[in-house]
């Protein structure tokens, strides 16, 4: 490879400097952020739901996004960083 960043470099950079930058400083601490949405859709459920799940959970509704247009790079990123979010919640 020369000195260009290829495409998978690209969107790991761009997943990092949203999920590190840009949506920590929108949302907060995700430690925090996950938690919270753990318990709520906990308590909407009726059943036990992790921090962890919420990120898994979220990374799926991407991936449904994508089986409908595999091409949209947004729903990759995201996904992307909620599986890197669960790495830090687990």
């Amino acid at each position: 490879m020369t000195g260009e960043t290829s495409k998978r470099e690209a969107a790991l950079l761009e997943a990092r400097r949203l999920i590190c930058v840009e949506r920590e400083g929108e949302h907060g601490d995700p430690n925090i952020m996950f938690e919270r949405a753990a318990k709520m859709w906990s308590g909407y459920l009726g059943v036990e739901v992790s921090p962890v799940q919420v990120c898994d959970l979220l990374t799926l509704l991407k991936m449904s996004r994508l089986s409908n247009n595999a091409e949209h790079h947004d729903s990759r990123v995201d996904a992307i960083g909620y599986l890197a979010l669960g790495g830090e919640v687990v």
